[in-house]
């Protein structure tokens, strides 16, 4: 295939698997880290300020009587060009006030979208890069976005999307080239990923361990680091430290006129028992990663493989995974709740993901069977998890609003750790029970206090309870404000049409195309 055609190949996957993730989208922000991150955004747009025009808005912290978000300025900047975008819509059609920071909102929460399908393209290209044909390529990176709880989160304003396009960038460009002027072009390119890392989330800092290790280690060589390699690792660390370093502590001076004050509270503690959050992250029935992922059952086979052939990269996977499972492990918040499935381990899917892919290439036939029933299990799974927001299963099994301190043992210990709470079950009891009500149209009417927009929840008390009963898709939310529904199915029809055309275009691209 000539670089022009895969180029094609490449724009109709981003089209469709976009155009998938709009549809399936919640068109709404409810969390406290995607309202405190919106609010930002609209006071940096609206005002030209970082602090929040909002009274005691979520997750900020307070100077001089000024409020700001605790979060780092990644995954801001992202939101940035989506509210530009949806408030310019919202003004053309001369939306009233309140109905204008409902759709800047929706607007806003398809940032991940966006992101979502980035990652299905830089993992398609990866997988071509170890010798996937084009449809295999195409088809794992359907896997990953369709089976793997990632998916839920492209739905949300929330950092994980950003950081595992961080990572997946970070590492296919860091993966030798055979020109030295396009290898150290890639290096810059590869900075830039893990600096952008950093700027969404300081800790991300913790991943250059194992980035710098793999420029500098030469595993073919007696003499393991060699000046030429500590060349290439100061080409890679000055957009690290532009964008990362200086990029952060810019944002955090105009802050607090502080560089190395980020802001976040001193509550936040490393105390879990190391065995709690690694059972709790890896098996546990609520968070478990084989559970939520069920193809990374396959992970262990698939990466001594992979070794065999790709000893760095395999090696360097192992490293990222390894480092971030060991500190979050004994996070204080090791569930990142309210979330669904292991929320800070959703970085990492896509580069986890790559063995498996490698692998299925030369598997029996038995290991396919068990592929195939894997990846099946995962998109049922998945079902649940993009239907039924996370928060509002916590209330329907009373675990929230939030009756233990997180560093309490029986924090969210239902949802955690037992298994018929289990929110892969729980979501679909929720998902069938509240499809019944919405076919005989018991569904819920919500009303917005368009006097309270700076509110996580701008909807009355008395109507929160309605939640439990809802589905976690924008064009249900439409029709609980009570939007026509005739209106409704045309938007839904006109989705849906996209979305099949962009498919048979990605189809037909393949169809005139050799591997």
């Amino acid at each position: 295939m000539n670089i022009h055609s895969l180029q094609k190949v490449k724009l109709y996957l981003f089209l469709f698997i976009f155009s998938i993730l709009i549809l399936i989208s919640g068109g709404r922000l409810v969390s406290s880290d995607e309202v405190s991150m919106y609010l930002t955004i609209e006071s940096l747009v609206q005002h030209g300020t970082l602090y929040i025009h909002h009274d005691n808005p979520p997750n900020s912290t307070i100077v001089d009587g000024k409020a700001y978000t605790w979060y780092e300025a990644g995954n801001i900047t992202s939101g940035i060009p989506m509210y530009f975008l949806s408030n310019t819509i919202a003004s053309v059609l001369s939306l009233p006030e309140s109905m204008k920071s409902i759709v800047t909102r929706a607007g806003v929460s398809l940032t991940n979208s966006f992101i979502g399908a980035w990652i299905a393209v830089l993992f398609f290209t990866l997988c071509t890069r170890f010798g996937l044909k084009i449809h295999a390529a195409i088809s794992m990176s359907l896997i990953l976005t369709l089976s793997t709880f990632i998916l839920p989160y492209y739905k949300l304003f929330m950092r994980e999307p950003t950081l595992a396009l961080c990572i997946l960038g970070g590492f296919m460009y860091l993966l030798p080239t055979g020109q030295k002027v396009k290898r150290n072009h890639s290096l810059i390119i590869a900075g830039v990923f893990i600096g952008y890392g950093i700027l969404t989330k300081l800790v991300f800092v913790l991943n250059l361990i194992p980035f710098l290790l793999f420029i500098i280690w030469d595993t073919s060589s007696q003499k393991k680091i060699t000046i030429e390699k500590i060349k290439l690792a100061l080409i890679f660390l000055i957009p690290v430290a532009i964008i990362g370093f200086g990029g952060t502590g810019l944002y955090n001076y105009l802050r607090f006129g502080n560089p190395y004050d980020n802001g976040y509270p001193d509550v936040i503690a490393f105390n879990t028992p190391i065995y709690v959050g690694l059972f709790g992250l890896l098996l546990s029935p609520g968070k478990g990663i084989i559970w939520f992922a069920p193809i990374m059952f396959l992970f262990i086979p698939a990466w001594k493989y992979f070794r065999r052939f790709n000893l760095p990269e395999a090696n360097l996977i192992v490293g990222l995974f390894f480092i971030n499972l060991l500190l979050y492990s004994i996070f204080v918040a090791w569930g990142g709740d309210g979330s669904w499935g292991p929320r800070y381990l959703v970085p990492f899917l896509p580069i986890l993901m790559l063995p498996i892919a490698v692998y299925y290439n030369q598997a029996t036939r038995l290991v396919k069977k068990i592929f195939f029933l894997l990846v099946l299990a995962g998109i049922i799974i998945q079902i649940g998890g993009v239907t039924i927001y996370p928060g509002v299963y916590l209330r329907e099994i009373g675990e929230y609003p939030y009756q233990r301190n997180f560093d309490d043992p029986e924090f969210l210990h239902k949802a955690h750790f037992i298994p018929n709470y289990s929110p892969i079950i729980g979501h679909w009891r929720m998902l069938t029970r509240n499809f019944d009500e919405h076919i005989t149209g018991e569904y819920p009417l919500l009303r917005f206090n368009n006097t309270r927009m700076g509110d996580r929840l701008p909807i009355p008390v008395e109507d929160q309870s309605k939640l439990q009963h809802t589905m976690d898709f924008w064009f249900t939310y439409a029709l609980y404000t009570g939007i026509s529904t005739k209106i409704i199915l045309v938007l839904v029809i006109m989705l849906s049409l996209i979305t099949g055309a962009t498919g048979l275009l990605l189809r037909n691209s393949l169809s005139y195309q050799t591997d």
